[in-house]
């Protein structure tokens, strides 16, 4: 067995279904760990925090402080996919 087949082996994956404030949290603290691959799974490639959007809609803020683009939370890692 070469050596990438052994590191990949030997690396745990974990599947994170949701990213609400707790799947995103979960992500964040587990990605400092290279020796997990970690998976996030959502069925929308955004969040929104549904407690904002009167705010938004009279007018207080803006569009971009209730919802973001999941992409945009995390830094590419090797480690979260």
């Amino acid at each position: 067995m070469d050596s990438s087949a052994k590191s990949a082996a030997s690396t745990k994956h974990v599947v994170i279904v949701g990213a609400g404030f707790a799947g995103l949290n979960c992500a964040e603290k587990l990605a400092s760990d290279s020796s997990l691959r970690i998976t996030l799974i959502d069925k929308n490639n955004y969040q929104q925090f549904k407690p904002l959007f009167y705010q938004v809609a009279t007018g207080i803020l803006s569009p971009e402080n209730a919802a973001f683009i999941l992409g945009t939370c995390f830094f590419i890692t090797r480690t979260l996919t």
